[in-house]
């Protein structure tokens, strides 16, 4: 049974939408935008809002190609987390043209039920300094009222236009004993390395339900051309997995036409659960439950005091075997710092600890670092007793590891991807190079009785000089 709710304009992004695009009729004379057309005849039809990007604060915007422009065919297509991933799935996608109505065909992949056409939300986005390609669509849907478990072919495109190959997808069983997950850190730069990393590890891993991505997808987060290559090289894995996205540091990049810094592309690229706290804008922190993992994503580059109220009452709330956050900026830095962000860490690492965070998944720092186990800033002897801190990157910018006393496991120039398996007695978490050797591996049990044989603090992996 399908159970479709038509999208409704994301409060956020039309805001967002008319505050830039008064903006631009007084500040940017000569970026174009088009009327906004009527909703018809599906009451998700038509362009609903126009959003505009400028990276630059000098005039002219200075002009540079994209090497992969938006054609007629629809493209750059991701799935990300429904408000739940039972019964439901969001997705978006790009167009070069605007044909009515976009909309999504969801069928099961059996073809025991009839296919079901669901009307998406356009929106024209304006990059002025994409001298190639200045003006796309983005399309975007909610799907909800699946069937738990089930699996679905999903095509995209519109009435008028190209619709893109069905891809198939699963949603979440209700009842599960196993969930497998790939988490990985920084891309940043090298994309065509990066693609070749990405891609044998989901040739290799095909059977991962989603992908968690820990930040920094891109080095600068409001140039249209770097999501671009960013999607190219991720081929189709995130057509037929859902991707979990946490804003970096990178991502809240320069926006000339709000003057400020702020992540303004990524959360145009991405639509996202908006169920983070009230006090903070929809999509920089969000949470989603899988099944036996329920996932919180932060936003590092907000004010930690803000997120602590919410976090707290939400892992409360929580009866997932296992609770996993991810963030950006690390708890416990790899590089060669000196504790800089011990101001994140310190209103924040406490509600971890009281309900009973085992692993927490991080970016930032370009290398790979696994700490001990720690509680209350100490290290501790088995991984039940405290977090296991993990920092991982993708891309091809590395940095100089440090030498410290948290560090279990570390790797200096080592590009990673993280498999992760979770069932309702372990999660196992295992690190691959990018050779697809073995890196560092690690198990996490429910319940520490279950721990065969001693783990002590001089039994964990080498540091790696």
């Amino acid at each position: 049974m399908f159970v479709f709710q038509h999208s409704r304009p994301d409060a956020s992004k039309c805001n967002r939408c008319l505050t830039i695009l008064g903006l631009c009729l007084v500040a940017l004379a000569g970026v174009v935008h088009d009327q906004v057309y009527s909703a018809a005849p599906m009451p998700a039809a038509g362009i609903d809002g126009n959003v505009a990007f400028r990276t630059s604060s000098h005039q002219p915007t200075p002009k540079r190609d994209t090497d992969h422009p938006a054609g007629r065919a629809p493209d750059q297509i991701i799935m990300l987390p429904g408000d739940d991933a039972i019964t439901s799935f969001r997705i978006r996608w790009r167009t070069g043209v605007h044909s009515e109505p976009a909309q999504v065909v969801v069928q099961s992949a059996d073809q025991s039920q009839p296919a079901v056409t669901f009307a998406a939300r356009t929106i024209q986005v304006d990059t002025a300094e994409v001298a190639n390609d200045p003006i796309i669509f983005h399309h975007e849907a909610h799907i909800t009222g699946l069937e738990p478990g089930h699996r679905y072919a999903v095509s995209v495109g519109s009435r008028g236009g190209e619709t893109s190959p069905p891809k198939t997808f699963t949603t979440a069983a209700v009842t599960q004993d196993h969930v497998r997950f790939v988490y990985i850190g920084d891309a940043q730069k090298g994309f065509d390395a990066w693609g070749t990393l990405v891609r044998e590890a989901d040739r290799r891993f095909p059977d991962a339900a989603f992908w968690m991505f820990a930040g920094d997808l891109v080095h600068k987060g409001n140039t249209r051309s770097e999501w671009d290559d960013l999607f190219y090289e991720a081929g189709d894995i995130f057509t037929r997995r859902i991707l979990i996205p946490a804003p970096g540091n990178h991502e809240d990049a320069y926006d000339a036409l709000l003057d400020d810094r702020h992540p303004s592309m990524y959360l145009q690229w991405f639509n996202l659960p908006e169920n983070g706290p009230r006090d903070v804008e929809p999509e920089r922190v969000y949470q989603w439950r899988y099944g036996l993992v329920h996932i919180f994503v932060l936003d590092s580059q907000l004010d930690p005091e803000k997120l602590a109220p919410w976090l707290d009452r939400e892992l409360a709330a929580s009866d997932a075997a296992w609770k996993i956050p991810m963030f950006h900026i690390p708890f416990y830095a790899a590089r060669d710092r000196n504790d800089p962000w011990r101001k994140w860490r310190k209103p924040l690492a406490p509600l971890l600890e009281k309900h009973g965070v085992k692993l927490v998944l991080q970016g930032h720092d370009h290398s790979y670092m696994r700490t001990y186990p720690m509680l209350d800033e100490k290290i501790r002897a088995q991984p039940e007793d405290g977090i296991t801190y993990v920092v991982s990157y993708s891309g091809t910018r590395d940095h100089p590891i440090g030498k410290h006393d948290y560090a279990a496991r570390v790797g200096d120039h080592d590009r990673t991807y993280q498999i992760i398996d979770a069932t309702p007695a372990k999660l196992h978490y295992r690190a691959f190079d990018e050779h697809h050797k073995l890196f560092d591996e690690l198990t996490i049990y429910a319940d520490p009785a279950n721990r065969p044989g001693e783990v002590s603090r001089d039994a964990g992996p080498k540091i790696t000089e």
